[in-house]
């Protein structure tokens, strides 16, 4: 097939490129080239920005009839009528890419399925997918426009380290290897689902080019799940470490910082359990093999080989010592 990802070298979507090109496919990546060493050597590259879409890039999408587009930074209402006007009639199969959070609280114990209720109104992220799902699946079906839904859940990389608070990434090793507090938000009650880069890939790959898909919402995320006390204590226990945990309410963490606050608010302090079956019973691709525990190891492993690769955001955890501070004064 001949595919065009949009992106390709993010956390999740460079998986996604080294799986398309495993399968022996056709893959071009149309980014702005500030990741490329990521890039599978077998892809071409088109080194543009779609945001910023000129007669040259125009031309390039148009000057070929794609098998399958995936756009993986879609965020808004602009860019998915953008991508509707210049994909439709050159793509047999387009690919947009949501998100999970865009579901309301649930009981622990509830899998979430893709007919539920989506359009909680807490974050302005899950708002405009939400949005943009319903832009797309209206062209489709308007238009014919041949699009599938994927709402992928909080998915890591060898590379990356999915924590409860956005941005704090490999800052958490540092925390906890020095005792710095480790914010746990509302005790680590809740119920999370982390799902591994590669797992999604093949799930993603095996919708391509699948009629019967269009027009659909489809998951792709682990069936494995755990409280983020649970998550945090296995980081701890791969570390060798003893964590120093500060439990805040989610509530404060918002009134404190709502950049921080937010994401947790929207989304990660919530219950999320989620049901394949949907992709499960589209494609014998997907599987979701490698355990939680397994994949940390693996990327605490790498960031163990490569320390000249990791970055740590200064401002996240100035934030956060800046949170604790602040509560510990109260």
């Amino acid at each position: 097939m001949n595919i065009l990802f949009i992106g390709g070298t993010g956390s999740i979507s460079a998986a996604c490129s080294d799986e398309v090109v495993a399968r022996g496919h056709d893959l071009w990546l149309l980014n702005r080239g500030s990741r490329n060493q990521r890039a599978p050597g077998r892809a071409n590259l088109f080194t543009a920005d779609i945001d910023k879409l000129d007669t040259a890039t125009l031309s390039f999408i148009r000057s070929r009839e794609w098998d399958v587009v995936v756009n993986w930074v879609v965020f808004n209402r602009a860019q998915a009528l953008r991508d509707i006007e210049i994909f439709g009639g050159h793509v047999r199969h387009y690919v947009f890419i949501s998100t999970t959070a865009v579901y309301a609280e649930t009981p622990p114990d509830h899998r979430i399925v893709e007919a539920d209720n989506a359009g909680d109104d807490t974050w302005s992220y899950t708002t405009d997918k939400v949005v943009c799902e319903g832009l797309f699946r209206e062209a489709h079906q308007d238009r014919g426009f041949p699009v599938t839904v994927v709402r992928a859940g909080h998915t890591y990389a060898d590379f990356t380290v999915p924590t409860n608070i956005a941005g704090l990434g490999f800052g958490l090793f540092e925390r906890m290897r020095s005792g710095k507090p480790v914010i746990l938000h509302d005790r680590g009650e809740s119920v999370w689902t982390l799902t591994y880069n590669r797992e999604f890939a093949k799930g993603l790959i095996g919708l391509f080019g699948i009629p019967e898909t269009f027009g659909e919402i489809y998951h792709i995320t682990s069936d494995e799940h755990h409280t983020w006390r649970d998550i945090l204590d296995m980081y701890a226990q791969v570390l060798d470490v003893t964590p120093n945990y500060v439990s805040i309410p989610t509530s404060a963490l918002v009134t404190l910082d709502p950049m921080l606050g937010l994401p947790l608010q929207g989304d990660r302090s919530k219950n999320r359990l989620f049901s394949n079956d949907k992709i499960k019973n589209i494609t014998a691709d997907y599987s979701d093999n490698l355990d939680l525990r397994s994949g940390i190891t693996r990327l605490i492993d790498w960031h163990q080989a490569h320390p000249d690769q990791i970055r740590v955001d200064v401002d996240v955890a100035e934030d956060v010592d800046r949170i604790v501070k602040t509560l510990s004064a109260l």
